[in-house]
Formats: structure tokens, C-alpha cells, sequence
């Protein structure tokens, strides 16, 4: 699997995963939004962070070890998780 096919395979996931709750539940997730909307700036910027870690913690342990090799060389290591 080439790295653009992968890029879009894991876009796809997103995308159908984002979808979900609109198609399935549309009013529960607009209560949801509307609760977000109340949360302070420094609530949401945790949330937001605790989900990049969380996805890339999932992400690493996903990933076959030759790619993850591999990305480690292209980012000196800088992808740590």
C-alpha cells in the first residue's frame, strides 16, 4: 500500500466515523453541539488535545512496524508515541 492510498484509506475512516452520529442520532447531536458551544476555550483546547493524543497513540499501535520504521527516519524520531 503506497502512502496516498493510505493517506485516504485513513480520511475515509475519519469521514465515516464524523458522519455517524449525524446520520443515526441528528437531534442528540445537535443537543451535543449546543453543550459544546457552552464549554469555556481552555475546556475545548483540552478535549481537543486528549483527542490528538488519543489518535495518535491508536494510530502508532495500528501501524505495521516497517512503516512506523520508516516514519521514524523521516522524522528523526519525532514521532515518539
Amino acid at each position: 500500500m503506497n502512502t496516498w492510498n493510505l493517506i485516504f484509506a485513513a480520511l475515509g475512516i475519519a469521514m465515516v466515523l464524523e458522519g455517524l452520529p449525524y446520520f443515526i442520532t441528528p437531534a442528540g447531536t445537535r443537543r451535543y453541539i449546543r453543550q459544546l458551544a457552552e464549554l469555556g476555550n481552555q475546556t475545548l483546547r483540552l478535549l481537543g488535545f486528549l483527542m490528538m493524543v488519543a489518535g495518535l497513540v491508536c494510530e502508532r499501535r495500528a501501524l505495521p512496524s516497517e512503516l512506523a520504521a520508516r516514519i521514524d527516519l523521516v522524522t528523526g524520531g519525532a514521532y515518539w508515541i
